[in-house]
Parts: structure tokens; C-alpha cells; sequence
């Protein structure tokens, strides 16, 4: 039986690959629609292989929760991809959330998700590299940045 410890030293052995299961080809880029390139992605210590980015941005109209009905029929493929990014969205909005209470975390980040897209307010998003494909039509105000300070889209 394995501990937490020994995975993750198996793990930094193997030096873990993170592969992108497709190429993604991204819409001609305009200043505010988040690019992976623009990012500064950051190695994340505890997790091998694992990078992430931080942004503030305005939730797309198109995020909708799997309950919501405006967003097409259960169990298509167009909504399952929905179901997806709307994973993605919330995911990288429980990374800004302080975690007291891990029972409503994720709750508190759909709430928040919900409020950002319907009033049109940026949110602070940490998105992992992995994801960044789910983030195109993200309209970016501000990319984070720790080293070199932040890039406004203003």
C-alpha cells in the first residue's frame, strides 16, 4: 500500500507528462479573449506537471449550469461539452475561495459564477494549462502575474 508520500516521489521520479488530448487551434486573437500564450503559467510545487495561470475576466454568457435550461437538450454531445466547461469555469473560481468550509466551497463558486455572468462583473480565475482550450471566448481584463507584475487589457 502506497502513502501520499511515496505517489507523489514516484511521481517527481517519472517526472509526470501532461499531454493536451488534442491540438487546439485557437480563433484569430483579438485583445481581450484569453490566450494561453499571453499567460504567465506557473509550476505548481505539490502537483508535478501541473501549471497554472491567474486572470480576471468576464464570465461568457455561454457558461451555463447543467440545470440550466437555456442551454439545450440532456445528454448531447453539445452538452456534455457544456457540462465541461462550465466544470472548468467553477474550478478555477474554488481556487480563489477560501476553503473553511469544504462542504459549500463548490456551492459558494457556482453562486459566484452565476452572479459574475448575469451582472457582468470580472472574477479572479486560476486556470490550469491542461483546461486552457475551455477558456477561449473568456473576456480577459487583466492577466496575473507575480514576476513581472500585471498585464491590463485597458
Amino acid at each position: 500500500m502506497y502513502s501520499l508520500f511515496d505517489l507523489v516521489d514516484e511521481a517527481k521520479e517519472e517526472k509526470a507528462i501532461v499531454k493536451q488530448p488534442k491540438e487546439i487551434v485557437y480563433q484569430e486573437h483579438s485583445d481581450t479573449t484569453f490566450h494561453p500564450n499571453l499567460a504567465d503559467w506557473k509550476a505548481i510545487d505539490y502537483m508535478p506537471g501541473v501549471e497554472k495561470c491567474e486572470v480576471i475576466g468576464y464570465i461568457p454568457e455561454t457558461v451555463l449550469s447543467p440545470t440550466n435550461k437555456r442551454g439545450g437538450r440532456s445528454f448531447t454531445s453539445e452538452w456534455n461539452a457544456r457540462i465541461e466547461i462550465w466544470t472548468a469555469y467553477v474550478h478555477a473560481l474554488t481556487a480563489d475561495l477560501t476553503k473553511d468550509n469544504i462542504s459549500t466551497y463548490w456551492l459558494e463558486a457556482v453562486r459566484k459564477l452565476d452572479e459574475a455572468r448575469e451582472q457582468r462583473t470580472p472574477v479572479r480565475l486560476k486556470i490550469d494549462k491542461f483546461y486552457c482550450e475551455r477558456f477561449i471566448d473568456l473576456e480577459v481584463v487583466e492577466y496575473i502575474s507575480a514576476t513581472k507584475g500585471s498585464v491590463s487589457n485597458d
